[in-house]
């Protein structure tokens, strides 16, 4: 009896390392990995008066501004409830201040602090990869809101990073996470090794 077990665990053992094995020369599955997904951020979108380049820049004075103003009130959350909660309480403060950034400029466009859900197309900051999808999001429309956007993910802070820059973010291009064990890469090796003798 406890030799049957014993040649049956032996055997599943070397089904499994079968199988494995197939697995890893053949291709094993590759799986995208998602940084982030809509219940746990939220994102900043400002959207300028108009694509002329006076507006465009005047768009990021207001962002970089906002960013500034924002950093206090976001650094301190655990949460996207918490953050949620603070944007929200904020909301007028964030308004004016973006206000303020127009009128140092010697414009006085309407600007509009909105915050709920809104659609979003993929994005990747840095090597993180955000979904297409509905998100909370801060969104700031300048004068009457026909320019071009700009948007980055305000809660948990990665928009913070990008103060300074103009950059606007880099369209998505799909990764592909490819798992790797040396021991079967090692098996590989030795398998081809062999095939190349015969």
């Amino acid at each position: 009896m406890r030799t049957r077990l014993v040649c049956s665990g032996g055997l599943l053992l070397v089904a499994g390392l079968i199988c494995y094995t197939v697995l890893s020369v053949l291709g094993w599955p590759k799986q995208e990995v998602t940084a982030y997904n809509p219940n746990n951020l939220i994102r900043l979108h400002v959207i300028a008066n108009s694509n002329s380049n006076f507006d465009q820049q005047l768009k990021l004075k207001v962002r970089d501004q906002v960013l500034q103003a924002t950093l206090p009130m976001l650094s301190n959350n655990t949460s996207a409830e918490t953050a949620d909660r603070a944007i929200k309480n904020n909301l007028n403060y964030i308004e004016a201040v973006a206000r303020a950034a127009l009128l140092r400029e010697g414009y006085n466009y309407p600007v509009r602090a909105e915050y709920g859900w809104k659609d979003f197309p993929d994005r990747r900051y840095g090597d993180q990869l955000v979904p297409q999808g509905s998100y909370r999001a801060l969104r700031l429309v300048i004068g009457s809101g026909a320019g071009r956007n700009w948007w980055c993910v305000l809660f948990p802070p990665m928009c913070f990073s990008d103060l300074g820059k103009s950059v606007e973010p880099a369209e998505v291009q799909t990764s592909k996470v490819e798992i790797k064990f040396r021991l079967v890469e090692r098996l590989q090796e030795l398998g081809k090794q062999r095939l190349a003798q015969k």
